[in-house]
C-alpha cells in the first residue's frame, strides 16, 4: 500500500538501556540518516545475531552468526550501544519528548490533516494522564484502557492514530 510520505515530520524514539538488537537497528538507522531525534539513555548494544548453543548442561554460549552493517556509518553499535541525541534517564524520556513535539504543532496539524480532538486537548496529554494514573499499578485500569483505545480504532474501522499512540505511551 503506498502512503503520503511525511519527511518534514520530527520524530522522537524513545530508549534506554533495555532496548536492544531490532529496536536498536531502529534507532540506529533513523539516527544515522537524521531523520528522528534519539531520548534517553544508551541501548544495550546487541547488533549481531546468533544462536546460544549448549556446551554442556550448565553452560551455554551466544555464538554471532553475522555482523550487521550500517550503509552509512559502515559499522555497527555491537558492545556499544546506541547513543542518544537527548541523554536522560528513562523514566523521564517522554516527559523531555513531549515538548518538543509540541514545538510547531500547529504547523504540522495544518500540513498533515489531523484535526484537533474536541476537547481541546493534544493525543500525547491525554496519554500521559493515563500514563500517570496508571503509575500506581492499577492493573484493571490499565487493561480497561487499552482496551478502550483498541475499541476507538476498530469501531474506525482500522487503528487510527491517536489510539496507536495512545497505547504506545502506556
Amino acid at each position: 500500500m503506498e502512503g503520503k510520505r511525511r519527511p518534514d515530520l520530527p520524530i522522537f524514539n524513545l530508549i534506554s538501556g533495555r532496548t536492544f538488537s531490532g529496536g536498536e537497528e531502529f534507532a540506529y538507522n533513523f539516527k544515522t540518516r537524521k531523520r528522528a531525534t534519539l531520548i534517553g539513555e544508551t541501548t544495550g548494544g546487541g547488533a549481531n545475531p546468533g544462536g546460544t548453543y549448549a556446551v554442556n548442561e550448565a553452560l551455554a554460549i551466544f555464538v554471532p552468526t553475522g555482523r550487521a552493517i550500517n550503509p552509512v556509518t559502515k559499522t555497527n553499535w555491537e558492545g556499544v550501544g546506541v547513543e542518544p541525541d537527548i541523554p536522560t534517564r528513562p523514566d523521564d524520556a517522554l516527559e523531555r519528548a513531549l515538548p518538543l513535539g509540541t514545538r510547531g504543532r500547529g504547523a504540522v496539524r495544518e500540513n498533515s490533516g489531523l484535526e484537533p480532538r474536541e476537547d481541546g486537548r493534544t493525543v500525547h496529554q491525554s496519554a500521559r494522564e493515563k500514563r500517570i494514573a496508571l503509575q500506581g499499578g492499577n492493573k484493571e485500569e490499565a487493561t480497561r484502557s487499552v482496551f478502550d483505545a483498541l475499541e476507538g480504532g476498530m469501531k474506525a474501522g482500522i487503528a487510527d492514530e491517536d489510539s496507536i499512540n495512545a497505547l504506545g505511551y502506556f
